[in-house]
């Protein structure tokens, strides 16, 4: 699927080359962290979120599809040295992809920020893993 090809093979060296050959250049892109209007837009970000980061897999899971529209379950795995005391940590999603003559148009991602970011740095972690245990327990 073209869709789990392009992020299994993305990476910092090659994003800005892949970007064109996937996205419109009028892509609409939103994730918990931004929201963005066009092909350079998506670049920076990719760019960004690649250069700060030692290694980015994924592993997809179900994918449902009516016409020209996908919703597509995925793992993210990552290693940031400034994140997680540089030990890999998951992020799971789910992305909306829309497509019209065989380029997106539309990108959206929803995950927990908080599993991402705010559980993997010091002192802060602690506390929204606490806040996160205590809701859980009440």
């Amino acid at each position: 699927m073209q869709i789990e090809r392009f992020f299994q093979t993305a990476n910092a060296d090659n994003i800005a080359t892949l970007v064109p050959q996937f996205y419109r250049e009028d892509i609409q892109f939103r994730d918990p962290l931004v929201a963005l209007q066009g092909r350079e837009q998506l670049i920076h970000h990719y760019e960004k979120m690649y250069e700060g980061a030692e290694d980015v897999q994924f592993a997809f899971g179900e994918h449902l599809q009516e016409g020209d529209s996908h919703m597509l379950a995925w793992t993210m795995r990552v290693t940031a040295d400034k994140l997680n005391e540089g030990k890999p940590f998951n992020v799971d999603g789910v992305s909306h992809i829309k497509y019209a003559d065989g380029m997106v148009y539309y990108h959206r991602d929803y995950f927990d920020l908080s599993a991402m970011f705010y559980e993997k740095l010091p002192i802060i972690g602690g506390l929204v893993g606490w806040l996160k245990n205590r809701a859980a327990h009440s």
